[in-house]
């Protein structure tokens, strides 16, 4: 069993917490962008501390276990707590109508992948890629990992092989240098189009800010200054803040392998948060 937490879209709880994201972030906005490293850093300390203190206080702790149904809601468990306090007939013949129309809800909203793809086997879980067998143990230099520790080991030592060897930077000196030109303000233009561009549905970073919330974040034109204003500090200042910086890891099997034994098979993909991605976008375009 392992605990996650979550906000699901078009819910009451994802309301209220883009809600108190957008009237706290809007008092930040009236104030003067910043104009040093240390104005910087304590800006960005005070967004975190609203997308922190808004996401413990409106998202959803489950427990997943290996009987977690993705049709389960909180109605379902109602009704279940109710029989179980009970043990009436009746309650239980509720919570077994509960229980069957949220499956039948569920699965109705599932049948739309065959009418839209026209590729029926996509519900069908036996035509996907098979798990591997539990007992297959991943193996390095001859070892194989039992634990966390010899795993993280394994995995350490194949994506930073590289870490702490010497760089020659020579290389450098026969690239010809561009004349610098005059910095161009960011605009709201650009930034809007950077937002346009990028899918809502992509995966956050340690914030857990998506795409989706930054798009209707910015519709607030206090806190559209606000997150142009920091962007533009950025530069003039010459401070890449460490936010920028933090990620997660997520590891994933690349296809088409016949066995999953070693590290090399698995595919390394570093989620940043979103913003820092924004303000990348914004200047490389």
């Amino acid at each position: 069993m392992k605990y996650k937490c979550y906000l699901k879209l078009d819910t009451l709880a994802y309301t209220s917490w883009m809600k108190d994201m957008s009237e706290v972030l809007a008092t930040l906005g009236d104030a003067a962008p910043p104009s040093t490293p240390e104005e910087i850093n304590t800006m960005v300390q005070a967004m975190l501390a609203i997308f922190s203190k808004a996401w413990d206080t409106h998202a959803n702790v489950v427990n997943v276990t290996h009987n977690s149904k993705k049709w389960w809601n909180g109605l379902c468990a109602c009704t279940l707590t109710q029989y179980w306090s009970s043990r009436l007939q009746e309650d239980w013949a509720e919570f077994w109508h509960t229980m069957h129309a949220m499956k039948r809800s569920f699965f109705d909203q599932r049948k739309d992948i065959s009418i839209k793809k026209a590729r029926p086997w996509d519900l069908a879980s036996w035509v996907k890629q098979c798990q591997l067998p539990s007992y297959k143990a991943m193996s390095f230099r001859g070892q194989p990992c039992n634990d966390i520790d010899s795993l993280w080991g394994a995995l350490d030592g194949t994506y930073n092989a590289a870490n702490g060897r010497p760089v020659d930077l020579s290389i450098l000196d026969v690239v010809l240098s561009l004349p610098p030109r005059e910095w161009s303000p960011f605009s709201m233009l650009e930034m809007t189009q950077a937002l346009h561009v990028c899918s809502s549905t992509l995966a956050p970073g340690p914030d857990h800010v998506t795409w989706w919330m930054l798009k209707h974040l910015s519709a607030n034109p206090c806190i559209a200054s606000l997150f142009l204003g920091l962007a533009e500090a950025c530069i003039w200042v010459g401070h890449w803040l460490a936010h920028f910086k933090e990620s997660l890891s997520v590891i994933i099997l690349k296809l088409g392998k016949a066995s999953y034994s070693t590290p090399k098979l698995f595919r390394l993909i570093m989620l940043l948060n979103t913003f820092s991605k924004l303000v990348e976008k914004m200047l490389s375009h």
